[in-house]
């Protein structure tokens, strides 16, 4: 009688343990399908809207593509508007939305570009400084820089744009990995000097030579900020 009791015992166990793996599979769909269906607060972003309270600035960015990946580098494809600015020279599919990647900008003069003045004007990493005071059309007024510049971003998708500033003593220790970061934000990105690539569309433009950037992130991976995207107008 024992064993018949211990070998139904062991049997009603591995039934069980079918129904088991059966019933959490058909949970787990299940859970999916419920997933989908389940009301959730929209939160202050609904429309992709932030507001910058420091500035007052809007803008609205859309993910349109994202795939899990198996690394914290995102894999994705989002778009940015910040109304008030149109491309000068529209290209791509978006239309007056730009691609949402990590970038430099800044407001530059049409004359001199982002320069930092001198001869060696596009040594705009080594020489990092404001581009100085420009002239007005048909030269009959001059800017100063403090009237139309506030400083060379780093814009970066998520954390929006922050201000490069020169290295000191007082800054976090820059990374060891064999480069020199002269350069860092306040959120602890690093960057570094690179070679500005030619791109022949913008073959006209003044910005189109001399030296770009790596920025590498607090996480330590590195993006090339080094290809001239044209300008945009107000």
């Amino acid at each position: 009688m024992n064993r018949i009791v211990k070998a139904l015992a062991a049997a009603l166990v591995g039934a069980a343990t079918v129904s088991a793996v059966a019933a959490s599979y058909n949970d787990e769909v299940s859970n999916l399908i419920r997933a989908g269906k389940t009301a959730k607060a929209l939160g202050p972003e609904v429309f992709g809207d932030r507001i910058n309270y420091y500035t007052g600035a809007l803008e609205f960015v859309q993910s349109d593509v994202a795939i899990p990946g198996n690394d914290a580098l995102p894999v994705s494809v989002g778009r940015r508007l910040a109304p008030g600015w149109a491309p000068r020279k529209r290209l791509g599919l978006f239309g007056d939305w730009e691609l949402e990647i990590p970038r430099l900008q800044g407001t530059f003069s049409n004359r001199n570009g982002w320069s930092t003045g001198g001869a060696a004007g596009n040594k705009r990493c080594t020489n990092f400084d404001g581009p100085g005071s420009v002239l007005g059309t048909n030269n009959a007024s001059s800017w100063d820089q403090e009237e139309y510049w506030r400083g060379n971003l780093l814009y970066t998708p998520g954390q929006g744009e922050t201000e490069i500033l020169r290295r000191t003593t007082n800054t976090p220790a820059a990374p060891s990995d064999g480069y020199t970061y002269p350069l860092v934000t306040k959120n602890h990105w690093a960057l570094r000097c690179g070679t500005l690539q030619s791109n022949a569309y913008y073959s006209a433009s003044v910005n189109n030579q001399g030296e770009g950037f790596v920025a590498r992130s607090p996480e330590a991976s590195s993006t090339a900020l080094t290809g001239w995207c044209g300008a945009m107008r107000s």
